[in-house]
Order: structure tokens, then sequence, then C-alpha cells
């Protein structure tokens, strides 16, 4: 997984993953019941996920909340 910067936002971090998995909003959103309109506002940092949504997204894009909140790696 690549994070461009250190300084990137979670959103980025989300999408980055997201398409890295060739995943589009669309079809992420079916895999983790998340609307896909829900996963554009996360990535463009209009709204924060849910504690259990946060995690239903990291391990579907194989990384650690962490991650995706931070820039974290395991």
């Amino acid at each position: 997984m690549l994070c461009k910067t250190a300084k990137s936002s979670f959103g980025q971090r989300l999408k980055e993953a997201r398409e890295a998995k060739g995943l589009t909003k669309e079809k992420f959103g079916k895999l983790v019941k998340i609307h896909y309109s829900q996963i554009g506002r996360y990535e463009r940092n209009e709204a924060s996920p849910s504690a259990d949504a946060l995690r239903k997204m990291a391990n579907a894009l194989d990384v650690s909340t962490d991650y995706l909140m931070n820039g974290y790696y395991r």
C-alpha cells in the first residue's frame, strides 16, 4: 500500500487503498455494506466513519484501522 505523503488525510488514504484493490466506490460500498455516496463523503473528508464502519473498511482493504486513521502501518 502506498501512501503518497505522511500528511495525507484519512480520505486520501481510504481512496488510495480502495483504488489499489481495484474497487469502485459502488463495489466497495456493497462489500462493506455502506452506501457509495457515504464512501465518497469519507474520501472527501466530509464525514468520519463509526468505529464499526472503519473496521469493516480496513478489513476489506487489508489495512489496519490505525493506517486509515493515522497513516501508520501495523
